[in-house]
């Protein structure tokens, strides 16, 4: 009996890790013309593909308003966040970078973020987010308690660090 146990064990095990999301997958885009990322990514991920120079040029170059830094961070604790971009999105260029400098700046636990990248079409590969009703890229999503609490949509209506504030308090 207890071999068996292990043995499902171990096979629930081995087959959770082969279903695993693989991160940072790209694939080459025809109405681009160059490869863009897919489904699921991470901060490396868009340091180190071809969203690189716009994420590094944008990250440097925006100013964050220190004055709501404070207060972001204390409202930011029991928030999660879903960020869903194309990397060949002009917006998304200008947007994530500027948003991830504002996570980084309040240490935002990696664990409350999720990053979805998107075709031309708004779609992932490896699985369906049309639940979430996807019209523009970047779309930032925040969610309480399990709940969707409110969205900034492509650009924020006064900065992103004051719009992701209003949202959350």
């Amino acid at each position: 009996m207890k071999t068996l146990l292990v043995s499902c064990f171990l096979v629930m095990v081995f087959s959770s890790n082969n279903f695993a999301q693989e991160l940072n997958k790209s694939f080459f885009e025809e109405k681009v013309g160059y490869n863009i990322l897919i489904d699921r990514c991470d901060k490396k991920g868009l340091q180190g593909s071809e969203f690189e120079e716009y994420f590094n040029e944008q990250y440097a170059g925006y100013k964050i308003d220190e004055s709501i830094l404070k207060a972001l961070k204390r409202a930011s604790k029991k928030i999660k966040i879903k960020i869903i971009l194309g990397t060949w999105c002009g917006d998304s260029k200008r947007q994530v970078p500027r948003f991830y400098k504002i996570l980084d700046q309040i240490k935002f636990k990696e664990k409350n973020l999720e990053i979805h990248c998107v075709d031309r079409a708004k779609k992932t590969h490896a699985y369906s987010i049309e639940n979430l009703n996807i019209e523009f890229v970047p779309t930032f999503i925040f969610y309480k308690n399990g709940k969707e609490i409110g969205r900034i949509i492509e650009s924020p209506e006064t900065t992103l660090e004051q719009d992701f504030l209003n949202i959350i308090k």
